[in-house]
C-alpha cells in the first residue's frame, strides 16, 4: 500500500504525535519507561518459569530441545504481534 492509500485509509487526517506547541504529552516518556520496565520484569518471570518447567519435564537430557520448542513458539507469537497494525 502506498502512502496515498494509507492516508486515505486513516481518514485523510494527518497524524501528529506532538501537541500543537511541539511537545509530547507530559507523562509519555515516564509511562513508556514504566512499560519497558514492566515488560522486562514479566519476561524475566516467564522465562524463569519456562526454564523450570522444561527441566521438570525433560530433565538434563531433553530440556534443551524443549527449551528450543518454547523459544520457537515465543518467536512466532512475537512476530505475529509485530505484524499487527496498531
Amino acid at each position: 500500500m502506498n502512502l496515498k492509500e494509507q492516508f486515505k485509509r486513516i481518514g485523510g487526517h494527518r497524524l501528529n504525535e506532538a501537541n500543537p506547541d511541539g511537545t509530547i504529552s507530559p507523562d509519555e516518556d515516564k509511562e513508556m519507561n514504566e512499560l519497558l520496565d514492566d515488560v522486562e520484569s514479566q519476561m524475566e518471570d516467564l522465562t524463569y518459569e519456562w526454564e523450570m518447567e522444561v527441566k521438570r519435564i525433560g530433565g538434563d537430557f531433553r530440556s534443551p530441545g524443549y527449551k528450543a520448542q518454547v523459544l520457537k513458539r515465543v518467536e512466532t507469537i512475537i512476530s505475529q504481534w509485530d505484524d499487527k497494525k496498531l
